[in-house]
């Protein structure tokens, strides 16, 4: 089968580190084109996504999330997002395959089929069962950007989260220490107290940001991206006041 034989091709580039961009095109023009589903790529990534290696899953879970952030939004059904968030949700408990599947639930998110319960299944996935601090930036700033989307997209449904998700965003945010995902972290918290009543968490979520306080860094002279410990500081003010 063209798919099966395509994923495999797209999983030995993953292990080589070759450029794969040819057949995500060609993976992604298929399903769009409506030659493939996303279920025949589901299907043919079975194998791995089911595999007992944490490197296949892994792999698997990447070939599955580079599509998804590709493929437009009248390619995927809303049963398909449904399906997949329920997977995604099961998966979060899986370590290696959680920074793919960040960048994929960002992808879906995106779309209107990405409702508010598939909202709160993943958030509260990512709450339970993700030890954010565990990993390095780039996943932890998808998480962030995750939260923060969740809450543009879909604020009724995170606020009837209420007290488990104050607790778990301070429980995410608990040992962070890189000024640019603080940054991302600190803007967030005062979209959550106008979201939900903090007063049961209070004392948690300030026991974690008085650990910052007073803010102490160098800036990295002639480096852009770098963040001034003048704007950190705006940052945590405004996340404590």
């Amino acid at each position: 089968m063209e798919v099966q034989r395509l994923v495999d091709a797209y999983i030995i580039g993953l292990g080589d580190n070759t450029d794969n961009a040819e057949l995500r095109a060609t993976l992604v023009t298929q399903i769009s084109g409506g030659d493939i589903s996303l279920l025949d790529l589901v299907q043919a990534l079975g194998e791995y996504l089911a595999s007992e290696e944490a490197s296949r899953r892994s792999k698997g879970v990447n070939v599955l999330s580079d599509v998804l952030a590709d493929l437009p939004e009248e390619a995927i059904p809303a049963i398909a997002t449904s399906k997949l968030v329920q997977f995604f949700s099961a998966r979060l408990a899986d370590a290696t395959c959680v920074p793919h599947i960040l960048t994929a639930v960002l992808a879906l998110m995106q779309h209107p089929s990405f409702t508010g319960k598939f909202t709160t299944d993943i958030l509260g996935a990512l709450l339970r069962e993700v030890h954010v601090q565990s990993f390095q930036y780039s996943t932890r700033r998808a998480a962030y950007q995750l939260v923060d989307l969740a809450i543009q997209r879909h604020p009724e449904a995170v606020a009837k989260m209420g007290d488990d998700f104050v607790l778990g965003y301070a429980q995410v945010l608990d040992g962070e220490k890189d000024p640019r995902a603080l940054m991302l972290a600190f803007q967030i918290i005062p979209k959550i107290a106008a979201l939900v009543d903090i007063k049961n968490n209070a004392e948690d979520l300030f026991e974690v940001l008085f650990c910052y306080f007073p803010i102490t860094f160098k800036h990295r002279e002639g480096d852009p991206s770098a963040i001034s410990p003048e704007l950190l500081k705006a940052a945590l003010r405004s996340a404590i006041t």
